[in-house]
């Protein structure tokens, strides 16, 4: 969860969290082209961007914590390279005409891509994954939690009642390996990006 500082009145100033979540959409390499074409062909940049809803995944913050786990469960170099590339995509893509408030809110880094083959890859190192393993490396208490995840110990508190970690990031690995499992079959890119 990121933090911005706002005014609420007059010359005061209030932090005020702001929820950042994990977007996914599974693309043709067409889809992107043509997103090209309109942007170079709008005055505004816009590129059109509406892929099918069925395409695109949104995993709030629940996938972030996916990375230090892999480390901390001590998965081969293989698995933690995996899943930076699915949750940060690949550098280059030549993408940057996605980089427009028609996309995301410019807060993060712009959208990333990776290209069918690259999702492929993933989709197949994701399948392997060991989830038990991952989940294992979850630490027992919010404190610690917030410690290796870097996240303040309020933004986990409350996720944590009443459900757990454990559920949210199982979930978060399931939906992720299913969603490239599913782009890997039908041989599609994924654009990437945190809103």
């Amino acid at each position: 969860m990121e933090t911005v500082s706002g005014d609420v009145t007059a010359g005061v100033r209030k932090t005020v969290p702001v929820a950042l979540t994990q977007q996914f959409a599974r693309v043709t390499p067409a889809y992107i082209e043509a997103c090209r074409r309109r942007a170079t062909a709008s005055s505004t940049g816009d590129p059109g961007w509406d892929p099918p809803a069925d395409d695109c995944l949104d995993l709030n913050w629940d996938a972030r914590p996916l990375p230090a786990l892999f480390r901390r469960a001590g998965l081969e170099s293989a698995s933690v390279i995996a899943i930076d590339r699915a949750l940060d995509g690949d550098p280059g893509g030549d993408i940057a005409f996605l980089d427009h408030d028609g996309v995301y809110d410019g807060m993060t880094e712009p959208p990333a891509l990776l290209t069918p083959g690259a999702v492929a890859e993933i989709a197949a190192v994701l399948d392997a994954i060991d989830a038990d393993r991952v989940l294992a490396a979850i630490p027992p208490t919010a404190e610690e939690i917030a410690t290796v995840f870097r996240f303040r110990v309020e933004d986990i508190v409350a996720p944590m009642t009443g459900v757990g970690l454990v559920p949210c990031v199982a979930g978060a690995l399931d939906r992720l390996r299913a969603f490239y499992a599913e782009a890997a079959r039908r041989d599609l890119a994924m654009v990437v990006w945190i809103d």
